[in-house]
């Protein structure tokens, strides 16, 4: 973070102004095409004073670092989401909550209701819960002064220092069937009451092996030794800790021990549309409850993103307004600082429409400008922070760049230029020739 502040501050300090120049001589070529010697023109009015036109651009390049940035790392989040789901999840559909605010609302014995259908092979629960990962040094002071009874910390029944963690709840008889998790260490039939499985990367960070004994904690049953059963190698975006349900159950609040998720694996032969035809009845009375098939699992699981990324671009066309603002403002000034060139320049012949074109391009190629510079700067600032992510979340974490976006953030900010320059063109254009010429 730090870093990027002082990129942004040398940018706009030394590297904005050293390149003002050559990329505005650079856009004005392909301006050009359409808007001839007024675009080139425009060009050489940019390179003029290269200060000015990188202080002009400033606004927009920063606005558009940050909008490029979190557009990527969405893009990139979206896009290995999806990999995922389409490579792990071997179910064909998932029986869901309709929202997150609806926990509970998915009744116990719909998982066996499912499990009975004629067309489903396998259906696996899942539940969402928590638990507080204890800290060692505590429990081992804890232990050497105390005689607690089980189930509290201590002398009191004051939750231990630790680090709180979500925890999911899995059938380990079925779970295995209906996702793809790589390579196991143990097996699911280790996983039960008093045990739990962890991914590998996660073990690996804190130094658990297959057999350890982790000391934990519950608000419902307070402090409890979990063994590691088993340690599973994909992260696939369902939790880090899974309990089996003889575990999870009894330590849970009534509230997290209903089913969250139920995924479904139809069989083999039976079409797919049967599968979801019957599911559908079955859940036809819970409004509560949605009947998902993988892409719309993976659309919902995404949904949260899409609602960033609006917020995010209503923010880009705020910092957009503000450097329209400040690209009229710089023409403004511009124009009455030139007024005597303008004014030759029309004597020799360029007409208004001429003159209000090359103030346009001028307004263009400063947005142009800013705004490849924005983008340079975030597709640098989201490599960065990939590599950052990734080291904490190994193998979830793909680079994805969404360039149709990209060229949109760039086509936009040159409109944006266009139409800042609107009334410092028209200003230009009502110009008195003579009154021009003969300002100082």
């Amino acid at each position: 973070g730090a870093g990027a502040v002082l990129v942004l501050v040398s940018v706009a300090v030394v590297i904005g102004p050293t390149l003002a120049a050559p990329i505005a001589r650079l856009l004005s070529i392909p301006f050009g095409w359409t808007g001839g010697i007024s675009a080139h023109l425009a060009g050489e009015n940019a390179a003029r004073n290269p200060k000015r036109t990188a202080s002009t651009a400033a606004a927009l390049t920063i606005g558009v670092t940050l909008v490029t940035l979190i557009a990527i790392i969405a893009s990139s989040i979206k896009s290995s989401s999806d990999s995922v789901f389409q490579t792990s999840i071997k179910s064909d559909y998932v029986v869901a909550n309709a929202s997150i605010t609806s926990l509970g609302a998915i009744p116990p014995t719909l998982n066996s209701q499912i499990d009975q259908l004629s067309s489903v092979d396998v259906s696996s629960p899942m539940r969402f819960g928590f638990m507080r990962l204890l800290d060692r040094k505590a429990v081992e002071n804890a232990s050497t002064t105390t005689t607690a009874p089980s189930g509290t910390f201590g002398s009191t029944n004051e939750a231990p220092p630790g680090e709180d963690t979500p925890v999911i709840g899995i059938d380990p008889t079925t779970w295995f069937q209906v996702l793809g998790v790589g390579d196991l260490q143990g097996s699911p039939s280790d996983m039960v009451a008093g045990t739990l499985g962890v991914q590998k990367d996660y073990a690996d960070k804190r130094g658990w092996k297959l057999g350890d004994t982790i000391p934990v904690y519950f608000g419902v049953t307070g402090r409890q030794d979990l063994k590691v059963a088993l340690i599973y190698e994909t992260n696939i975006g369902q939790g880090n800790i899974w309990l089996p349900l003889a575990t999870f159950e009894p330590n849970q609040l009534p509230v997290f021990n209903s089913d969250y998720q139920i995924f479904v694996k139809g069989k083999e032969g039976v079409p797919k549309g049967e599968v979801r035809s019957q599911l559908d009845s079955l859940v036809k009375d819970l409004p509560t409850v949605t009947v998902q098939d993988l892409q719309e699992y993976a659309a919902a699981q995404t949904a949260p993103i899409d609602m960033f990324l609006a917020i995010v671009y209503g923010l880009l066309a705020l910092a957009i307004l503000i450097a329209l603002i400040g690209i009229t403002n710089t023409l403004s000034l511009s124009i009455l600082e030139r007024t005597r060139e303008l004014g030759l320049l029309r004597a020799v012949g360029m007409s208004r429409k001429q003159l209000k074109r090359t103030v346009r391009y001028e307004a263009a190629i400063i947005a142009v400008f800013g705004a490849l510079m924005g983008l340079v700067l975030g597709v640098a600032f989201s490599g960065a922070l990939t590599v950052a992510i990734s080291s904490n979340n190994p193998g979830i974490f793909t680079y994805h760049l969404p360039v149709a976006q990209l060229i949109v953030i760039t086509v936009v900010a040159a409109l944006a230029g266009i139409v800042a320059a609107w009334l410092p063109a028209r200003r230009a254009a009502k110009l008195d020739v003579l009154k021009a010429i003969s300002s100082t």
